[in-house]
């Protein structure tokens, strides 16, 4: 099992407002395990069985011979991911609110991920608002990602699913209810990825810059230490929208909740941090 930055304070305190530690056992060390498992025993005795995630991802993509092997390193990656970048919410001082208030506040906003917001979404709520809004909806799971695309532009890209950033080799103008901003003027394509059934969609309109193959230096890796830039699309932010998520804390209709919970949670410097290695 890998480690989060977060240690093993989410086993005793969870990570409040979004998993209680009942929940966090079963979102983060139940499911990991259980990919962490299943795919060491369908890679046993292949090329992929010493081979790092994100390689294993983009070889295995779309071949539905190897789906087994790209479903638990894909879920796997996008689990750990997911949790490594959120932490406890910041408590709000009693004395300082109002009844309307929250108990919690979100995380601090490093400047120059303010800036990156500001100019890619129009500033943080409005991040909050379309990744709402598209999360809202899907249907069955997936995730809501934020990829930094072959223009260097942050965009969202929501897969079902296992469904990674790195099976696509561009960001398509798809169906509204996955990706595309309201305002945009755009055709709509769909794009599946054969060897999980996973669909892809979001907003980006350049064409794609041809890609160099991934560096031994990123292929090197246990779990991701640098995603860099081998890839059209790099994630730096994933947001899980599996059921076993957000069903113990927040019930069958609570996947809305959990969302804006997320974003209370989210650790912006982790994701400062992914933005500047991969630029």
């Amino acid at each position: 099992m890998p480690l989060l930055r977060t240690g093993e304070s989410g086993a005793e305190h969870g990570i409040q407002p979004v998993f209680s530690p009942a929940a966090f056992k079963l979102a983060w060390a139940d499911v990991q395990q259980l990919h962490i498992d299943a795919l060491n025993r369908v890679a046993a005795g292949t090329e992929y069985e010493s081979m790092a995630l994100i390689k294993t991802i983009a070889q295995t993509a779309r071949q539905p011979t190897l789906a087994p092997v790209y479903n638990h390193a894909a879920l796997a990656f996008s689990n750990h991911f997911f949790f490594d970048a959120l932490r406890p919410a910041p408590a709000t001082d009693p004395a300082e609110t109002t009844p309307q208030d929250t108990q919690t506040q979100q995380q601090p906003l490093p400047e120059a991920v303010a800036r990156r917001l500001q100019s890619d979404f129009g500033g943080l709520a409005a991040l909050e608002e379309h990744v709402s809004a598209i999360a809202s909806a899907m249907t069955g799971c997936g995730w809501v990602w934020v990829v930094l695309d072959e223009t260097n532009t942050l965009k969202v890209l929501a897969t079902y699913n296992a469904g990674t950033p790195f099976d696509f080799g561009r960001l398509q103008r798809q169906d509204g209810n996955t990706g595309v901003r309201p305002d945009e003027a755009a055709a709509t394509t769909t794009t599946n990825a054969a060897s999980s059934s996973n669909e892809a969609s979001a907003s980006a309109p350049t064409p794609p810059a041809k890609q160099a193959a991934p560096t031994e230096e990123v292929e090197q890796t246990a779990l991701y230490k640098s995603l860099r830039r081998p890839y059209a699309l790099t994630p730096v932010l994933a947001l899980s929208l599996w059921q076993h998520a957000y069903l113990h804390d927040f019930g069958v209709a609570g996947k809305d909740e959990y969302v804006r919970a997320l974003f209370k949670a989210i650790d912006w410097s982790v994701v400062d941090r992914r933005i500047q290695e991969a630029q």
